[in-house]
């Protein structure tokens, strides 16, 4: 293999060996204070190294100090994440009383109490004491009574809040260190009369045109699936969305090893980019300004639908792959897998180091470089000789 062809392979390499070393303290990794400087001057003085002789001269020293600008940014990217909770007036409330009102993002039904993740808008110790927050806080409604909240809905809560306390069984799984790397750091008992929908109020900006094109789906999918479990099927298959599914249909697709299948994913989102491929395909757009238009069509097809599943973690890092190999073909080059896997997982990391830790987001590239290792008829793909592209070629 000539790592010469795989740029961004060793970059996501040693950017990735930066968040590991960042996230588990190692004594040698500098202070947060001076990782930024050393960055700034590792990157400038390999900037100015790349304009001179000198990186011609010395190819392999200037190679060793471009790896490690990479790897200071990992660094810094991962000491840059929040460790505590956000900052806010809901960081500072101890208190065994909680009111607010949250903007729900997921609601995950059950028999006793329904689990839901929402992101706090306004908290106080008392009704009359509300101010402004920021964060996210994981929630335990009680459901006589009411009807499953679904994203978008803003409550009204009152409850008992806390943070979520460790796992004291270390050979178990971690569920808190699971939701802190989500952000999540607090936890609250709502009893059923703690809390209510406000239908009055709505979130604004570009989250409301998220959620209400996402309710236009689930309308229109409701209105073509008259039974409710097969609706609730639909909605997960379709849009990722799983609220409406009971446990009994959860149970099932868990027990068979088929829950993956009601996770958005790169099947879905190929799925799209084929039929908006199609569709253009048929439309007389000849020249440049044609292939242009089908790229940026596409593009925003792919991301209009991700963002209509949520931006979850699968479907956003198969958006960015797909990205990659539609804009490699519209500048006529040749696409190489291992490139198209690190650029992407680097862009990902750069947004959120912290989804290098998560095991869907390890899973789903461990799955798609290991087809391409061990599945004969695919080997072809690993070399660097030009392939056509499957999906985007008409």
């Amino acid at each position: 293999m000539n790592w010469r062809e795989f740029p961004f392979l060793t970059i996501f390499l040693v950017f990735g060996l930066g968040i590991l070393a960042a996230e588990h303290g190692s004594g040698w990794i500098p202070p947060s204070g001076w990782v930024l400087p050393l960055l700034a001057g590792a990157a400038g003085l390999a900037a100015w190294a790349g304009f001179q002789k000198l990186a011609y001269r010395h190819a392999f020293l200037f190679l060793v100090w471009c790896w490690a600008a990479f790897f200071l940014l990992g660094v810094w990217r991962r000491q840059s994440v929040e460790e505590g909770p956000p900052p806010g007036h809901f960081e500072r409330l101890q208190l065994e009383q909680f009111y607010g009102k949250v903007l729900v993002e997921e609601a995950k039904p059950g028999k006793k109490t329904w689990r839901v993740f929402a992101r706090v808008l306004t908290a106080g110790p008392a009704p009359g004491t509300q101010y402004e927050a920021s964060g996210s806080v994981l929630l335990y409604l009680k459901p006589e009574g009411h009807a499953l909240p679904s994203g978008g809905d803003i409550l009204a809560v009152a409850g008992r809040l806390g943070r979520i306390p460790e796992n004291a069984n270390p050979e178990a799984f971690n569920y808190a260190a699971y939701l802190r790397r989500q952000g999540i750091h607090y936890q609250a008992f709502i009893p059923d009369s703690g809390w209510m929908a406000l239908p009055e109020e709505r979130v604004r900006g570009w989250k409301a045109v998220l959620y209400s094109g996402r309710e236009f789906c689930l309308k229109r999918l409701r209105n073509a699936l008259p039974d409710l479990q097969r609706y609730a099927i639909g909605a997960a298959l379709i849009l990722g969305n799983r609220e409406r599914l009971d446990l009994e249909v959860l149970n099932a697709f868990s027990k068979t090893g088929a829950m993956h299948i009601l996770s958005v994913s790169g099947l879905h989102v190929g799925m799209v980019a084929w039929c908006l491929s199609w569709i253009l395909g048929k439309a007389p757009l000849p020249g440049r300004w044609g292939l242009a238009v089908r790229a940026g069509t596409q593009l925003a097809g792919i991301w209009g639908y991700a963002i209509l599943c949520g931006a979850g973690a699968s479907v956003v890092r198969a958006a960015v792959m797909f990205s990659w190999l539609l804009m490699g073909k519209t500048i006529n080059r040749p696409g190489n897998i291992w490139n198209t896997l690190s650029g992407s997982a680097f862009m990902l990391l750069l947004y959120d180091p912290q989804w290098l830790f998560n095991i869907g987001f390890q899973l789903s590239y461990l799955a798609v470089a290991g087809s391409f290792c061990w599945n004969p008829p695919s080997i072809g793909c690993c070399t660097s000789r030009p392939r056509r592209p499957i999906i985007f070629g008409r």
